[in-house]
């Protein structure tokens, strides 16, 4: 899945038009950066369903929206 399809499934699921391309190019930004600051292997455990991960000493937990 390519950063576009990523943040146009996380607008849908938000209940946003991810048909708009500003919102779509600024949310596949975020992501972006997100994967930059966040090691690959904590965002490929949380991609395969991992709930609960360690970062930085903390223990963070991500839901997926239904």
């Amino acid at each position: 899945m390519n950063l576009f399809e990523l943040a146009g499934l996380e607008l849908l699921r938000e209940g946003k038009n991810s048909n708009y391309l500003p919102d779509l190019l600024d949310r596949a930004i975020k992501i972006r950066k997100w994967l930059d600051k966040h090691r690959e292997a904590i965002a490929d455990r949380i991609l395969a369903g991992d709930k609960v991960y360690q970062y930085k000493g903390k223990i963070k937990t991500y839901t997926r929206a239904i």
